[in-house]
Formats: C-alpha cells, sequence, structure tokens
C-alpha cells in the first residue's frame, strides 16, 4: 500500500499539486522512509507538518499530517488530499 502511495505523490507532484498526506504517526514514518527510498532518480520532497518550518511548508509540495488517534480511520489506512 506504500507503494501505492507514493505512486499517486509522485504522479501529483508531477503535475504541480499540493498533497496533504494524513494518517496516524507509526503509518506516517512509514511512508516517510519509502519516500525517501522510493526512486533513485526521483526524490519526492516532503515535510511534517508538525515539525517542518514555515517556509518548508510553504515550499513543500508533499506535507504529511499526523491526525489524533481518535481522527484516524479504524483501518489505520493513510487519507491523500490532492489540491491543484
Amino acid at each position: 500500500p506504500l507503494a501505492y502511495v507514493c505512486r499517486l505523490v509522485r504522479r501529483a507532484t508531477g503535475t504541480g499539486a499540493k498533497v496533504v498526506v494524513t494518517g496516524s504517526g507509526p503509518l506516517l514514518l512509514q511512508l516517510d522512509e519509502e519516500l525517501w527510498r522510493f526512486s533513485p532518480t526521483e526524490f519526492i520532497p516532503h515535510c511534517h507538518a508538525a515539525t517542518a518550518d514555515p517556509q518548508v511548508l510553504q515550499a513543500s509540495p508533499v506535507i504529511n499530517v499526523c491526525l489524533e488517534p481518535d481522527v484516524v480511520p479504524e483501518s489505520g489506512e493513510i487519507q491523500v488530499l490532492l489540491r491543484s
């Protein structure tokens, strides 16, 4: 599933869309690792909303947002929100 999210994020950012990924903290850490090693020739810039500087948040095409545990879907899935 994380490989699919990486492909979706790559495709969306390739069109210039801003992507917000929401999910549980542990799942977003796994996604962070996957985005770093997804492709040796294509880096997908991303940051975590809770720890990034405001300038980084503004510039980053992908922002990971950790939701409170009671907000994350029971299945533990990641939600991807796109804005063009």
